[in-house]
């Protein structure tokens, strides 16, 4: 497949990237961002014209399924790429980068300048920094993309440490549920239909509060109709 007709989406915009650069890292137009690519993008004859169209195809869901918070599932297709990958004897950075920012729940929204701003919706323990896919993915990019994902990887660990000053000045609630969302979860879907059953009948009595994320003010606040959250 030639790379004229390979097509990728901004995360941050939806615009279609530029791949004309011949680096691993697309362009995009509109919100005037980098974004790290997979492999195959320079590198289309490495791989057949099918498994290419399979692999776009996974990027498109992970990009709908980051859209809508299923951050699982995103990471489970990231796994898949991973796995193709070692099966033709690939060693791609970008699924090991695409793992980080489902474990973190990385979304985007665009501010009144048109620009993206990062907001992470999971709350981890660790620094971005020692985290293993983290440390994979910058193992395996070339020198250039590891700009990129460093500066990213600095958001992330800002924004992560402004939710936990909040947190800390924040007043206790009475209930917060909070459902695991790792790939190794199993039950995930039965655990949040549970939550929700929760909420409903705990309403029925009394007033309940959750952690919520305001993109206006730009912080966490706590605010009713939550008691669960995906963390």
């Amino acid at each position: 497949m030639e790379t004229d007709n390979i097509k990728i989406y901004c995360p941050k915009c939806g615009s279609e990237l530029d791949l004309s650069n011949g680096q691993l890292l697309g362009s995009c137009s509109f919100c005037d961002s980098l974004i790290p690519l997979p492999f195959f993008v320079t590198n289309p004859e490495s791989l057949d014209t099918e498994t290419i169209k399979n692999m776009l195809n996974r990027i498109d869901k992970i990009n709908d399924y980051s859209k809508n918070y299923q951050f699982h599932r995103a990471f489970n297709l990231y796994d898949k790429l991973i796995k193709n990958n070692y099966n033709v004897n690939i060693q791609d950075f970008f699924p090991y980068w695409g793992k980080v920012l489902s474990q973190y729940g990385v979304v985007y929204s665009m501010n009144d300048l048109l620009k993206s701003e990062l907001v992470t919706l999971n709350i981890r323990d660790e620094s971005i920094f020692e985290n293993e896919f983290y440390k994979q993915a910058i193992e395996l990019c070339d020198s250039n993309t590891f700009q990129v994902i460093k500066k990213e990887a600095s958001l992330i660990d800002n924004f992560q440490k402004e939710i936990k000053k909040e947190l800390l000045l924040s007043e206790p609630v009475d209930i917060c549920l909070l459902v695991d969302t790792r790939s190794s979860n199993q039950y995930y879907e039965q655990d949040l239909k549970i939550a929700k059953d929760i909420k409903e009948k705990l309403s029925n009595y009394n007033e309940s509060w959750c952690m919520k994320y305001d993109k206006k003010s730009k912080k966490y606040t706590y605010s009713r109709d939550y008691i669960f959250t995906n963390y």
